[in-house]
């Protein structure tokens, strides 16, 4: 069946993802992908729902006067790893940011404080960690089409990965081949070395002969510190030191001499917009008072660390044994007797029923993508005597439906700022602070 095309309809903004909207001659919004606000399009639908549709760009009629010439050639070539090299960097963010406020006053229900904006001072090269994959063929390393069914291949010419990081994408992709159908992260370990991970898609472990190439190809390797092989029918295979040192995760290491961290956790992946943004959350809580703080999604202490010459106490909780194990160590070695880490599931609600609320003044929450429903649900309870809360997001939407419960429970957002974390992509950090009302 012939699919609908439809001639000169105008973008008129961004859409939270990234796409222009548009709207079709019968009223429903269009979503077009790579489409930039002011551009004038005819496109083809890929999607026809009820009240929306998604559609491709067949010609631009009339180019948008914010479009610019990109810098990557892949982008081009329909690449979904970044969705804004066609524009200016600080247009992207205020689309973005417009795009992500008008979404969580809608989802949180409240009028929201006009946001701050935070450029990133790099546009490309700032990614210390890439998360690429390659096909059952073995053939590049790449990323997914905007719409997912196809991998373009991009080697080591992703121009939002730091120079290292390309350097090592571009001689590698020949040795992980024999890997077959995977998805590899290579991210930096130290000056001047990266770890790889590579999470292999088929479920039965790659032959010794693969392994012995691989094995060799570390040793002769200065720029790859180590290996790791995971696959889920065996034990993960490594070679050389999995390994990364703290410096590449917190912005604060703690005390003299190098901390190791596990390769693979999470990681803020541009270093510079993330000493930002964890200044600015120091500060923050300098303002609010805040010297006894809970922090909830801690992770290895990218801000608990900052945050220990400031607090009279911190007590972290997070998910994984393996980081709290980390950010212990680290604690300890650095004789930081009033920062204590503790593991706990916090999607779960009985993980707060253990927490003596009465103990701090502030809760400090980074959550991943899901959001932090369960910790919104403890902080609206009356009972909870927790005064200020300072919210970190990666996304925008869920940190909404977080503050809509603690709005409705009687805490008054009191402001909100947007960091570009992924500059050419439509991801934006967001930082919100409230108090009770």
């Amino acid at each position: 069946m012939a699919k609908a095309r439809y001639r000169a309809l105008k973008v008129r903004e961004i859409a939270q993802g990234g796409d222009g909207v548009a709207e079709l001659p019968d009223g429903r919004v269009c979503f077009v992908p790579g489409a930039l606000p002011q551009d004038v399009v005819d496109v083809e639908l890929t999607r026809d729902k009820k009240r929306w549709a998604r559609a491709r760009v067949l010609s631009i009629v009339e180019p948008s006067p914010h479009r610019v010439e990109s810098e990557c050639s892949y982008f081009s070539k329909g690449c979904g790893g970044c969705q804004f090299w066609h524009v200016h960097p600080e247009q992207e963010l205020a689309w973005k940011a417009q795009a992500a406020f008008e979404a969580m006053q809608r989802i949180a229900g409240v009028t929201l404080p006009e946001p701050v904006l935070h450029h990133s001072p790099d546009s490309a090269g700032y990614r210390s960690r890439v998360r690429m994959h390659q096909r059952a063929d073995g053939a590049g390393l790449g990323f997914y089409s905007a719409e997912g069914k196809r991998l373009v291949e991009v080697g080591g010419g992703c121009e939002v990965a730091m120079p290292l990081v390309r350097e090592v994408a571009a001689g590698w992709g020949a040795r992980l081949a024999a890997l077959g159908a995977a998805e590899v992260l290579i991210e930096t370990a130290g000056d001047g070395e990266v770890v790889i991970t590579v999470m292999l898609e088929r479920a039965n472990a790659p032959g010794q002969p693969v392994l012995d190439a691989l094995a060799t190809a570390v040793q002769e390797d200065a720029a790859v510190r180590g290996l790791r092989v995971r696959s889920a029918g065996a034990p993960a295979v490594e070679f050389g030191r999995v390994e990364v040192d703290a410096s590449q995760v917190l912005a604060t290491v703690p005390g003299e001499g190098t901390h190791r961290l596990d390769a693979g956790q999470f990681r803020q992946s541009n270093p510079k917009v993330n000493a930002r943004l964890v200044g600015r959350v120091a500060g923050l809580l300098s303002e609010l008072g805040g010297r006894r703080v809970l922090e909830l999604f801690c992770g290895a202490g990218n801000f608990s660390f900052a945050l220990a010459s400031q607090v009279d106490a911190l007590y972290g909780l997070e998910g994984s044994f393996e980081t709290v194990r980390a950010a212990r160590k680290m604690a300890a070695d650095a004789n930081l007797t009033h920062l204590d880490f503790e593991r706990a599931d916090l999607f779960e609600a009985k993980s707060y029923e253990a927490v003596a609320a009465a103990n701090f003044d502030t809760v400090l929450l980074d959550p991943p993508r899901d959001g932090a429903q369960e910790a919104a649900r403890w902080l609206a309870s009356a009972e909870n005597p927790i005064a200020n809360v300072v919210y970190v997001a990666c996304d925008p939407g869920c940190m909404a439906r977080d503050l809509g419960t603690l709005t409705e429970a009687g805490w008054r957002v009191e402001g909100l700022e947007f960091f570009d974390m992924f500059p050419r992509t439509r991801h934006i950090e967001t930082l919100a602070w409230l108090r009770r009302g």
